[in-house]
């Protein structure tokens, strides 16, 4: 009975890769947590399937990337596959998009999945609608908030200074973690199910964001798939 129990377990993660904690902070906490591990094709496919939900405003890049990246984790574990989040911190600037003129962000969230390529061997992507067409390799995506033309200027001599972009730090967290470490606001503490207020947040930021969104900024058209966005899990 008990090898059958560990068969059982070890079923269940085959399809899967470990990556770092970044929210390990007792020992009660593990220092990995699993994404699934799919194919290129079942990624793209969740890709569009991010794009084509309406009520995620990814023509709003200005901010709440919390509440999208949070969003994207429940429609990909509608269809039994497990992402990871991974967070950013520092100066981040990304190109102009749209009429959003000025991109410039303390921290970036955005789901990971791992991908198994044709060859055998697998990677980490990053999907993030807000920024790219396409699931991207992580130093792509750090890469995109790495713009480097903004000045900051002194109303008062006229004079500008370049506005250096930096990443400090970068940490995974699993589908759970909401904020990121720096916010400070979930306590430093390893989440192992969705928090309703978190939920509550989400979909209130996503309205509230939906209403700014420059739609010419869709890569896709839209179809509504409202039921796919759960409210709360017990």
């Amino acid at each position: 009975m008990k090898w059958a129990i560990v068969l059982i377990l070890f079923s269940s993660y085959v399809n899967a890769r470990y990556i770092a904690n970044g929210f390990e902070f007792t020992r009660k906490d593990p220092p990995l947590i699993y994404v699934s591990d799919i194919s290129l094709d079942r990624a793209n496919k969740l890709f569009s399937d991010f794009q084509n939900e309406k009520k995620i405003p990814f023509g709003y890049p200005r901010e709440g990337c919390y509440a999208r990246a949070a969003a994207m984790a429940q429609i990909a574990e509608k269809q039994d596959i497990i992402v990871g989040k991974i967070f950013v911190e520092g100066l981040l600037t990304v190109e102009p998009k749209g009429k959003f003129q000025v991109l410039l962000w303390q921290y970036h969230v955005a789901p990971i999945v791992s991908v198994k390529h044709k060859n055998g061997k697998s990677e980490l992507l990053v999907l993030d609608p807000s920024l790219f067409d396409r699931p991207i390799t992580i130093k792509e995506w750090k890469n995109k908030m790495k713009f480097n033309k903004y000045q900051a200027c002194d109303q008062s001599t006229k004079k500008c200074e370049p506005i250096i972009p930096r990443v400090d730090q970068s940490y995974y967290g699993s589908r759970f973690q909401y904020w990121p470490l720096m916010e400070k606001i979930e306590n430093y503490k390893y989440l192992t199910k969705y928090d309703p207020s978190h939920i509550e947040n989400m979909n209130s930021a996503l309205k509230d964001h939906i209403l700014f969104e420059d739609k010419s900024l869709r890569s896709t058209s839209t179809k509504d798939t409202s039921s796919i966005i759960i409210e709360e899990q017990k």
